[in-house]
């Protein structure tokens, strides 16, 4: 399968990209995900979780998934960056506010994460290791979904220590597996671990 009928596919899933995006960006950073991925589809999902090289960065799709590497925790702001790319891939359906966090800045082994979700004031502690994003704030967002009836839930790829996360409606979910034959999953988190 060659790029233009893996993006075709993708296209006919319902993927766009950004606008500022050159295709050529899409096929290079597709290439070397190749080298790891041998299903052309599957690489170019992954490719659209990325963004461009050069600055400014554009994230080449919104279309509800992003890569994300769960070695991400550099210091404060890293599990803020998080929920605000969980709120861009949801086009705003997962809409935190006022988000602060603290990423064992002190190396007192302690982290938190605090917004605002519908009105209603959250703080959570989160688990430190190292720099390895705790696995369960996922699990927290996927029941946040639920209490608040939200249209969407986040999804799993695998991709070594990194994964691809969506946010999809059922339908969209259902749609996107016929069409690419994508394995994803709805996200869970068992003992710390996301699958």
């Amino acid at each position: 399968m060659t790029f233009k009928s893996s993006f075709d596919t993708l296209r006919q899933a319902g993927f766009t990209i950004n606008s500022g995006v050159q295709e050529a960006d899409i096929l290079n950073r597709w290439k070397e995900v190749l080298d790891y991925h041998s299903n052309p589809v599957d690489a170019l999902y992954i490719t659209f979780g990325d963004q461009t090289n050069n600055k400014p960065h554009i994230d080449f799709s919104n279309n509800n998934c992003w890569h994300f590497d769960l070695e991400a925790i550099e210091g404060q702001g890293s599990y803020v960056r998080i929920l605000e790319n969980l709120k861009r891939i949801s086009s705003g359906d997962l809409n935190f506010q006022n988000i602060r966090d603290y990423c064992n800045d002190n190396e007192d082994d302690k982290a938190w994460i605090a917004f605002e979700f519908n009105g209603d004031k959250y703080k959570w502690d989160l688990k430190v290791d190292n720099d390895w994003a705790d696995g369960y704030l996922f699990d927290k967002i996927q029941d946040l979904c639920k209490k608040y009836n939200k249209k969407g839930r986040l999804t799993f790829f695998p991709e070594g220590q990194a994964f691809l996360i969506s946010y999809l409606t059922e339908e969209e979910f259902n749609k996107i597996k016929s069409v690419t034959g994508l394995k994803l999953e709805w996200l869970k988190v068992g003992n710390g671990q996301i699958y």
